[in-house]
């Protein structure tokens, strides 16, 4: 393996199978049911391929045309149309990542990112957790568990945070590659295993962890990267 690649990655079991998901919906694929023999991310991909082979057809950059058309529909929402993938998208007066999300889909026919819970729906669920399970504590009593359906309402109807795969218009172009894959390649984007690839591990990084925190650089992440299933 490369230097500074990632021999392995600790993925969540219910991460994974949300993942399994968003890849057979953005390949246009159908996994098989029983992945027990899947060991390492190339394993997985070979799963992919087995559905499906690129034909090497399309010459478009599919970043570049979700990009394109992400700065399009921003713009009639108040970003400046001259920003570029490194623009900020907080302060740029647009609607909520959650209101984003829906426009996405509905006029791009695109499928969005999930949406980041928000530095205010974090807190207020934390503390909402935190102060129940101080008093439960306190009064030796399991009632803060009741807490929990609220706290959960607050995770769903949060509003979403520009962080993440929201965090800049680049980042975002990205994130809506990944999970379009076979939609833009009907539209003429680049149809090669190489470009797949990368799109498939630029999806697995939002699930995998290096032991420390999330896997920010999809690079790092090779065929024989194997994976450790908490």
């Amino acid at each position: 393996m490369a230097e500074g690649c990632l021999a392995a990655v600790r993925v969540d079991g219910d991460d994974l199978d949300d993942l399994l998901s968003e890849i057979e919906a953005s390949f246009a694929v159908t996994l098989p049911r029983d992945l027990r023999h899947v060991q390492t991310a190339g394993d997985l991909f070979d799963e992919i391929l087995r559905c499906h082979t690129p034909d090497g057809a399309g010459d478009g950059c599919d970043t570049a045309m979700a990009f394109y058309r992400l700065r399009r529909l921003l713009t009639g929402l108040g970003l400046d149309p001259a920003s570029t993938p490194r623009t900020v998208l907080t302060g740029q007066g647009l609607p909520s990542p959650r209101r984003v999300a829906l426009m996405i889909e509905r006029e791009l026919g695109l499928a969005a990112p999930a949406k980041v819970i928000s530095r205010t729906g974090c807190a207020f669920s934390v503390a909402l957790f935190v102060g129940g399970a101080g008093m439960a504590l306190l009064q030796w009593s399991a009632d803060w568990l009741a807490l929990w359906p609220l706290v959960l309402t607050v995770l769903l109807f949060d509003r979403g945070g520009w962080s993440g795969d929201w965090a800049t218009l680049g980042s975002l172009a990205e994130a809506v590659a990944a999970r379009n894959v076979a939609r833009l390649v009907k539209q003429g984007a680049r149809n090669d295993e190489r470009q797949w690839w990368k799109r498939f591990a630029r999806m697995l990084c939002n699930v995998s962890w290096d032991g420390r925190e999330q896997v920010a650089d999809a690079s790092l992440i090779t065929r024989d990267t194997r994976f450790v299933f908490a």
